[in-house]
């Protein structure tokens, strides 16, 4: 039976299950009965005591006899809904696995794979990389992949159970490869419930890719091996945009939201998109790579920008932007957060010194054109408006972007080189009110951002918070873009902290009151 065909055919049976369990369970009873399958759905029974009537129903049925699959829809069901307990789930995934019959065990095999990419239960997911591991189920890479690329704070990447089953599936390969090759090449997978099944894995794969390989050193040289002609599909868009960022931009994406961003500001079909493309490439073209060194997809912008206003920099060496950068912020207020332990292992400092293994050429020009933009008189009055309006709503962060003004915007004399555009989060998107979610308006709007912002403005006097959390360098990270989260450290003042996707955060000071150019 073919996958699509099996996923349909058990699809079909949960939901006639379903309907079927809908009608005992409106008759439960906090007692056994004389039935084990009616003892197994029963939420009133003991997890014990519906372990035993599972064990029961699938003891006393025989494979291919109408209790069995009535038996077998029971446990299936049962295994999908979120509200069976823990151990029942994973005892009725172990017998449905082991079935001796080889239709039960194949169709087992795949709810297997359907179940593992999202499981939420880590003993679900060790049990099924455990058997998929030792059983040599090459079929199982794709989920087990999906998998992994999940970030699970709580266990360390290199002991999660999904990386020990790669290990095993891999025939001595590296794991980072035996993914790289996933994402190249993702098997043939037809479309179901409407989700393109191949476009996700790639998605996760490349995200997996972001924390295995998370300056992407080991996937540039990857890439480079795709070069012959004809390796690389002329329709395939997501490989060809990879490559167009290695050879024009000096760059890769590092994550899947960040591969995401590199496809839309290399669509041909955004006018302002591909112009910006252009334009840009030029101007990292002309760029001496041994002073510059790597750059990331987050300094296309800045470099854009200061090619055309401060050009100056762009002949710097690293040492001479940072030393400028110093002497801009020297003299100015700081504010150190001190409102959980500090992140990566380090004391809360958010200096460029402390920081200085981390910054890059482009980190540090960025930075210089951030500070630009933010000595722009409009940014101050706008900025503050946002931060009342965020402080006034207690469901959720507010945040937005900062951009360079169109052509259009900046048509009047002395109008400002940049402007904020606010995106508050959607509704079904707001977590509470220390918890900025980016809107998908905000994300694709933003392409040609310089910068992502959110505000910390719970109170006017929040100075325990300045500073992005471990959700925001998280966030960072994920989206690959140049962060400022701007924190109320009192009435009218709000302090700045630029952060990126490799952790470091730079404390700028203060929005300044009286903005001046320096």
């Amino acid at each position: 039976m073919s996958k699509a065909k099996n996923s349909t055919r058990v699809s079909t049976l949960l939901i006639c299950c379903g309907f079927a369990a809908a009608a005992v369970l409106t008759s439960c009873s906090s007692g056994p009965s004389s039935t084990p399958i009616t003892d197994m759905r029963n939420p009133a029974l003991s997890e014990n005591a519906r372990i035993e009537a599972m064990e029961a129903a699938w003891a006393n049925s025989k494979p291919g006899t109408p209790d069995r699959e009535m038996a077998r829809n029971a446990m299936k069901d049962l295994v999908w809904s979120p509200a069976t307990p823990s151990q029942l789930r994973i005892r009725i995934v172990g017998n449905l696995l082991d079935s001796p019959d080889a239709t039960e065990a194949a169709d087992a095999r795949e709810m297997a794979k359907l179940i593992l990419p999202r499981e939420k239960s880590r003993q679900m997911v060790t049990l099924l990389s455990d058997i998929a591991g030792t059983r040599g189920w090459d079929d199982f890479i794709p989920p087990l992949i999906r998998s992994y690329s999940r970030w699970i704070p709580e266990v360390k990447d290199s002991e999660r159970a999904e990386r020990v089953a790669l290990g095993k599936l891999s025939k001595g390969k590296p794991i980072e490869h035996l993914v790289f090759d996933a994402f190249v090449t993702p098997p043939e997978a037809e479309s179901t419930y409407g989700m393109n099944w191949q476009e996700r894995l790639r998605s996760d794969a490349w995200d997996l890719l972001g924390r295995l390989d998370a300056d992407g050193s080991m996937r540039i040289g990857l890439i480079t091996s795709l070069d012959a002609p004809g390796v690389v599909k002329a329709d395939d868009r997501v490989l060809q945009t990879i490559r167009a960022c290695f050879k024009d931009l000096r760059s890769i994406p590092l994550t899947g939201d960040e591969l995401k961003w590199a496809m839309r500001l290399r669509d041909d079909k955004i006018a302002e998109n591909a112009t910006w493309w252009a334009t840009t490439r030029g101007v990292i073209a002309g760029l001496d790579f041994d002073r510059t060194g790597p750059l990331a997809l987050r300094h296309a912008e800045p470099i854009r920008w200061a090619a055309q206003h401060r050009s100056e920099w762009l002949s710097m060496t690293r040492a001479e932007l940072k030393n400028v950068l110093s002497e801009r912020v020297k003299s100015r207020t700081l504010n150190v957060r001190a409102a959980e332990p500090p992140p990566v292992g380090r004391p809360y400092r958010e200096s460029l010194d402390a920081w200085d293994d981390r910054l890059r050429w482009g980190d540090l020009l960025s930075m210089l054109v951030i500070d630009e933009a933010l000595q722009e008189p409009n940014i101050a009055p706008a900025l503050a408006r946002f931060a009342e309006l965020d402080r006034r709503d207690t469901t959720t962060e507010y945040g937005g972007i900062i951009r360079e003004s169109t052509a259009a915007e900046t048509s009047e004399n002395n109008a400002p080189k940049f402007i904020t555009v606010l995106y508050p989060p959607r509704p079904g998107q707001r977590m509470g009110d220390t918890q900025f979610i980016a809107s998908d308006d905000m994300v694709a709007n933003s392409d040609l951002a310089l910068l992502h912002f959110h505000f910390h403005a719970q109170s006017t006097s929040n100075r325990g918070y300045s500073g992005p959390s471990y959700a925001d360098l998280e966030y960072a990270r994920r989206y690959g873009r140049n962060c400022i989260v701007f924190t109320s450290i009192a009435e009218g003042v709000l302090g700045i902290d630029y952060y990126q996707s490799n952790f470091a955060v730079i404390d700028l000071g203060q929005i300044p009151q009286n903005p001046s150019k320096k």
